[in-house]
């Protein structure tokens, strides 16, 4: 039950972070979205 509200949550995350990716792009502000993603992709892994 947990694991899949936690799915849900995270492709939520990960629809906002692509939108939010592509509205920042054109500011430079890519390098940060990358951090971002990259710290979820590793919380994804830890479970």
């Amino acid at each position: 039950r947990t694991k899949l509200a936690s799915q849900t949550q995270i492709r939520l995350l990960i629809r906002l972070i692509f939108l939010y990716r592509i509205r920042l792009n054109g500011l430079g502000i890519g390098s940060v979205i990358e951090r971002i993603r990259s710290i979820f992709i590793i919380g994804r892994l830890d479970e």
